[in-house]
């Protein structure tokens, strides 16, 4: 589960962006999400993975 409190300012505003179903699986994910272009890149698919 993801810690809301590690995220930095930007990873904030960008996860703020994200419909609620995907905000759910970002925040109940085991990957660990240090950065910007990791929490971009695991919403992106998971996104993908929900069109399908």
């Amino acid at each position: 589960m993801q810690d809301l409190q590690r995220f930095d300012e930007r990873m904030r505003a960008y996860f703020d962006t994200l419909p609620a179903d995907i905000q759910n699986t970002v925040l109940y994910s085991d990957l660990v999400l240090d950065d910007l272009d990791g929490l971009e890149t695991f919403a992106e698919n998971v996104m993908k993975l929900y069109e399908q």
